[in-house]
């Protein structure tokens, strides 16, 4: 039983919503919605009442809400045990427009991996509003920052592709580096 769709659900019944749950976990609704539907195949019971808009468990669900928070209290319990000193797996979300997909992405992924064996990857495919949208979303919600390369916004600088100096840089949506609006290339 995979213990992030457990904590899917877990989280769509502590905040009685798919939508707030999804922001919480930086996830789309559809991809919350999904490791729901895949803990309910798993367990061959329907955990949420889908039948109008409201938000209902069903028996089971409540049944099952009770066995998810001890799963998750035993995972907080074992990862503060036994995970001290122990390196822990690298976990990379990433939006991507399909093209990046099919392009790039997909040998960088094995490089990653390869190099990485813990590596992990929670892969959103949307197109580039959606992507901006979910990203605007979820630096409003965390409070950690969304780069993760730095946390403060930088100084306009000259671009270091094509060297100019012009001051209309636009932030980027984290606020941590400039984009050089004659070449496009963020720089930092």
């Amino acid at each position: 039983m995979n213990l992030r769709f457990v904590e899917a659900f877990h989280w769509a019944v502590a905040l009685k919503s798919v939508t707030r749950a999804a922001e919480k976990l930086h996830l789309t609704q559809s991809a919350l919605s999904s490791r729901i539907a895949a803990l309910e195949r798993e367990l061959g019971v329907l955990l949420l009442d889908r039948r109008d808009k409201q938000f209902r468990l069903t028996v089971a669900g409540q049944r099952f809400h009770a066995f998810a928070q001890r799963l998750l209290e035993m995972q907080m319990h074992i990862k503060a045990e036994m995970g001290s000193g122990v390196a822990r797996e690298t976990v990379l979300r990433v939006g991507a427009i399909e093209s990046v997909v099919h392009s790039w992405l997909t040998g960088w992924l094995k490089h990653m991996q390869a190099t990485y064996p813990d590596f992990e990857l929670e892969l959103t495919v949307e197109t580039t509003p959606v992507l901006v949208d979910q990203l605007r979303a979820a630096s409003r919600t965390s409070s950690s920052p969304p780069c993760q390369l730095r946390a403060t916004a930088c100084a306009p600088a000259p671009c270091r592709r094509c060297r100019c100096a012009s001051s209309e840089t636009a932030s980027c949506i984290a606020a941590a580096a400039t984009r050089c609006p004659t070449c496009w290339r963020w720089t930092c």
